[in-house]
């Protein structure tokens, strides 16, 4: 039998292979993550705290969404870079 994927390293490799188009992140329950953690550790890994230790080490970003959490690449997290619309206001 082979070796598990590390936890960590599964959720991260499921967001982008789970998003939707033109969706940065993925849902965690209703993406189908969650169970699907659940089923490939058999329920042996705790999946919120390896969601948790993944956002303390800056790997993933979450928020909280109806029935669970958003769940995103550090480098989609939504939010506004205002040097960009500074940048862009002030373009001649």
């Amino acid at each position: 039998m082979s070796e598990k994927m590390e936890p960590g390293a599964f959720i991260v490799r499921a967001i982008p292979r789970l998003r939707t188009e033109n969706r940065k992140a993925i849902h965690s329950v209703y993406s189908g993550l969650s169970q699907a953690f659940d089923t490939y550790y058999e329920k042996k890994v705790d999946f919120v705290a390896t969601l948790d230790s993944l956002v303390k080490a800056d790997k993933i970003w979450t928020r909280p969404a109806k029935g669970g959490a958003a769940i995103y690449l550090p480098e989609d997290k939504p939010g506004k870079n205002i040097s960009a619309i500074i940048s862009s206001v002030l373009e001649d």
